[in-house]
């Protein structure tokens, strides 16, 4: 095709901005028409952006619109799925030129745009090259010079724990800078955006925390509690950034509860901990952290320290993870009725309607239906988040990779329940007993449920179902 050697060759000169506009506008509609030539259209845009640099440096103007029209192209190859996975180490290669750029950020503006294409990078992958591995050591510059804000470098972090994890997990200090990171965040001074900054060093303390293994990250636990209380005790203003603040508390004790417990009793915490807990419950809006909610405090009551010396604290735990549980399950019913209605709206315009559907609707016809694994139900909630950072906690939460996302809470704690049954039946038979009635009969409903994966509407999704019910689908 003799198009493309033009596009490309005009890459290089134009000066017009629409035209590269133009070319984003072709690359995921056309991106397999490329072929091999969309590495030599990658080698002009980096040329180009180079020439650009050289350029204003010479002249000290600070005009990087043409940096950006060639950024705005080189990230829409980044993201494209089918690109990358067909010429992922020709692309990578030829974009290392810029990549090199991150040795010393303060010098350039796309450190953004670096830190989102080799993020697309691994998303998409779902693992990390031996290139990336080397920027690596760069990433704590781009904190430096933003004063201790996160912001795109958060998910980059997160990639790099999660699909990097057996690298990471076998190097300590790698590990330390991480947490030194996310403590750091917590005290930014940032002038305007103090809380939301402190939120970010929050949820980077938490995946760290649920991604490795408690023998990796037992050195940074004490560290990590320590500093957390310290951040409450100065005083917390929104809901919100109280939420990530006892996440990173809860998901210390998912991780190691003795060494969580020894730093809550250190730090004299303990108790404000589990007040917290017991008596603002809803500032946990978002289905992740009522997820890591339940699955902390489960982990908490079977502890023997907890059973033995705070055996009174017991039943009202349990209490609130039944309440959570439940009112989970309620919250995925609501939300489901409206989807329902739309699914039945477009099945009864559609033109394709077969009986060959029967199990699909016998599906739909559950009220427990989601909108996937770690979708956001807070816009169903009120109060929940402080309305100014609602926006930004949402999306921060949604954008986690977490195996926490992964895992069935109301499993979780039937196996606890099943420990306390057979360690501690008596303790086990109080607990119930101190129940109401009608938390009792919560209790039954959460013992029948569990998270199943199930298709309708040309989508999978993770949901709260009654186990009967799923078995009776499986037989069909």
């Amino acid at each position: 095709n003799q198009l493309f050697p033009l596009l490309i060759s005009i890459v290089r000169t134009t000066q017009l901005h629409k035209f590269f506009d133009m070319l984003l506008d072709m690359i995921r509609p056309y991106a397999t028409c490329f072929d091999d030539s969309i590495v030599q259209l990658i080698e002009a845009l980096v040329e180009r952006v180079r020439a650009e640099l050289d350029s204003l440096a010479n002249s000290g103007e600070k005009k990087y619109i043409m940096i950006n029209k060639c950024w705005n192209v080189l990230r829409a190859i980044s993201e494209n799925t089918t690109l990358i996975s067909k010429y992922y180490n020709e692309i990578e290669t030829t974009m290392l030129p810029l990549f090199e750029y991150m040795e010393d950020p303060k010098n350039i503006e796309f450190d953004d745009d670096i830190l989102l294409a080799i993020t697309s990078f691994m998303k998409i992958r779902k693992t990390v090259s031996d290139n990336l591995w080397v920027l690596y050591p760069h990433l704590p510059k781009f904190y430096q010079k933003y004063k201790g804000m996160l912001a795109n470098l958060l998910q980059t972090l997160n990639c790099y724990m999660v699909y990097g994890k057996e690298r990471l997990a076998n190097n300590q200090p790698d590990l330390e800078v991480l947490v030194d990171i996310g403590v750091n965040a917590l005290f930014s001074e940032h002038a305007s955006l103090r809380e939301s900054i402190h939120s970010e060093g929050a949820i980077l303390l938490q995946i760290i925390l649920q991604v490795f293994e408690p023998n990796c990250i037992q050195f940074g636990v004490p560290k990590i509690i320590e500093n957390v209380v310290n951040r409450i005790n100065q005083g917390v203003n929104s809901n919100n950034l109280m939420a990530r603040l006892q996440g990173v508390l809860i998901s210390a004790v998912a991780n190691n509860p003795t060494l969580a417990l020894e730093g809550l009793e250190r730090t004299g915490y303990t108790s404000a901990f589990l007040d917290t807990i017991k008596k603002r419950t809803s500032i946990f809006g978002h289905i992740y952290e009522r997820k890591l909610l339940v699955i902390g405090l489960s982990t908490l009551v079977v502890q023997p320290s907890v059973l033995e010396n705070i055996p009174n604290e017991v039943p009202p735990l349990m209490e609130v993870i039944i309440n959570v549980l439940q009112e989970q399950k309620n919250k995925e019913t609501k939300v489901t009725k409206a989807q329902k209605k739309a699914i039945y709206r477009d099945a009864e315009s559609s033109d394709d309607e077969s009986d060959d559907d029967d199990d699909d609707d016998d599906v739909f016809d559950d009220d427990d239906h989601m909108g996937g694994r770690g979708d956001d139900l807070s816009d169903t909630e009120e109060g929940s988040f402080d309305q100014v950072d609602e926006k930004d906690a949402k999306i921060m939460l949604s954008d986690i990779i977490s195996p926490l996302k992964e895992a069935d809470e109301y499993h979780f704690f039937k196996q606890v329940l099943q420990n306390l049954q057979a360690k501690y039946q008596p303790l086990l038979q109080e607990v119930v007993g101190k129940l109401s009635p009608e938390k009792q009969k919560g209790l039954k409903e959460v013992l029948i449920s569990q998270r199943i994966t199930v298709s309708g509407n040309g989508e999978s999704r993770y949901t709260v179902r009654p186990i009967a019910r799923a078995r009776r689908f499986a037989k069909k």
